[in-house]
């Protein structure tokens, strides 16, 4: 076939056409020559889009990101456009939705456990404290004829004929000058009373080894107060091994409605004042008593995370504690309505209330704040770091033969004896312990690492892809000329070239 002849037509500013030809962004097509001759008008909004074509390319090329070369080739068939275009959309939303969902993770802030166990050559043996159930001496209250006014202060739930307690004329002053503390000890269960051996380790200790402490159990005893004892080894041979007479015979009333025969055990870590009638355990007469401990470390996360922390105490001075927190909490509740407090409340500035009073306010206001909302508890955190014993309780009644040696040995028939004769093992199971640590589960580098890949999983992207995509479009608006509607540029005929 023979040659034909084309023609066509390209726009360029009047006064240099190579350089027009540029700023207008269209290419002279080869083959071609170029003329002027007449004026015409080009918008500016042909030279933008042609200008954004060009910077479209351009970014399809160099931008870190898959399946935009496709799209902004201006080679790509229309079919072709679209179908990358569908499949970076889907890219794109699958993306998004993995990106909300970690975030979403990340705010609400998982906490992980880690649980370990560790075995050490010593461990620190806790504090141990002993109460007799019976609080008050029925032989002393004989001595002060007190005795039916601490039956009628102290009722016991089935007594129908209940009535308050007549102390008309009762003079307090002497208790007050010599100070309840004394008098309670004189009435209360005493050490050395009930005490027949004890042994911690291999070796002999006695009532010096304990100190006196008021509970809500009433007069209590504690072994171990300041800590400095440790277990070599685990098991019944280096513990603390006590050996009681419950003294049934003085059994009157105890602080807490018990009723039966023995003792409260409590243990817990130095410094922590005790709360018997929450965690004490029991302990019965009559009975060989196992109290075998293990050791839990808690490390909580941190106080922005776990809402863990410490609280200013007002009356303890040994640190701080849940217990003398929420101690504390139940001394300003009784104080502030009774203006005195009980005999283990920590305030000891304040006078311990009288008899009548106990009755009449402390009793009453001690069992609507246990009903209440406590919200002075509520502001009691868990500390950051606490050492926990689990105590697991284990007892066999005493063998008749034993009895017997025993009765031969310290006097008294067997009846006596099997009625009041406590003995008490505590010991640690094993010299390894549990390590519980609560940790961020989620933290925000390995958010950062996540959104990463979910960039790059089906993108091909990186978090500097947005700074690039942030660039492009900076670079599109800046790159729009100052507002003109219009300008005149000049024809250009173009002319085939002969052959």
């Amino acid at each position: 076939m023979g040659k034909h002849k084309t023609a066509s037509k390209v726009w360029t500013s009047g006064q240099d056409a190579a350089s027009d030809t540029k700023t207008a962004g269209a290419p002279m097509p080869e083959g071609l020559s170029r003329a002027t001759d007449e004026k015409v008008k080009v918008s500016w909004a042909d030279i933008v889009r042609d200008s954004a074509a060009l910077r479209s390319k351009a970014f399809s090329e160099n931008v870190s990101m898959q399946g935009l070369a496709p799209i902004c080739d201006p080679r790509s068939s229309r079919k072709r456009k679209f179908l990358w275009a569908l499949i970076v959309v889907l890219a794109v939303t699958f993306t998004a939705y993995n990106i909300f969902t970690q975030i979403n993770m990340y705010l609400v802030t998982p906490i992980t456990v880690v649980v370990d166990y560790i075995r050490a050559p010593t461990l620190n043996f806790p504090t141990v404290t002993l109460c007799n159930n019976n609080y008050a001496s029925l032989t002393v209250l004989k001595a002060y004829n007190a005795v039916q006014q601490v039956k009628d202060t102290k009722p016991l739930p089935f007594d129908l004929d209940i009535s308050s307690p007549n102390y008309t004329g009762f003079d307090f002053t002497p208790y007050h000058k010599a100070g309840w503390e004394n008098f309670y000890r004189a009435f209360g269960q005493r050490m050395d009373a009930m005490m027949i051996k004890c042994q911690w380790e291999l070796s002999s200790c006695s009532i010096n080894n304990f100190t006196e402490s008021f509970t809500d159990m009433g007069l209590c005893y504690s072994f171990n107060v300041d800590g400095s004892l440790v277990a070599r080894q685990a098991g019944r041979s280096y513990g603390l091994k006590v050996t009681l007479d419950a003294q049934q015979a003085d059994y009157l009333r105890s602080m807490d409605q018990y009723y039966g025969a023995g003792f409260r055990v409590m243990v817990h870590a130095p410094g922590v004042p005790p709360i018997l009638s929450e965690k004490g355990v029991a302990v019965s007469a009559g009975h060989h008593n196992f109290l075998a401990i293990d050791i839990k470390q808690l490390v909580n996360a941190e106080p922005s995370i776990s809402n863990c922390g410490s609280k200013a105490m007002k009356y303890y001075t040994s640190g701080y504690s849940t217990e003398a927190c929420r101690i504390e909490c139940r001394t300003d509740y009784v104080i502030d309505r009774c203006g005195c407090r009980d005999l283990y409340m920590p305030n000891k500035n304040l006078r311990i209330c009288d008899p009548p009073e106990f009755y009449l306010c402390i009793f009453p206001t001690l069992d609507e704040y246990l009903l209440g909302n406590n919200v002075c508890e509520d502001t009691c955190p868990d500390p950051c770091s606490e050492t926990i014993y689990h105590v697991t309780p284990s007892s066999n009644p005493f063998s008749d033969n034993f009895l017997q040696e025993f009765s031969d040995l310290k006097g008294r028939n067997i009846s006596y004896w099997s009625k009041n004769l406590v003995h008490i093992e505590i010991y640690l199971t094993s010299m390894t312990y549990e390590k519980v640590e609560k940790q961020l589960g989620y933290t925000l580098l390995q958010l950062f690492c996540d959104v990463g890949g979910a960039f790059g999983l089906l993108l091909g992207a990186s978090l500097l892809t947005i700074l690039e995509i942030i660039d492009f479009f900076v670079c599109q608006v800046s790159s729009v000329p100052a507002a003109k509607t219009t300008t005149k540029v000049s024809k250009v005929k173009v002319k085939p070239i002969d052959p």
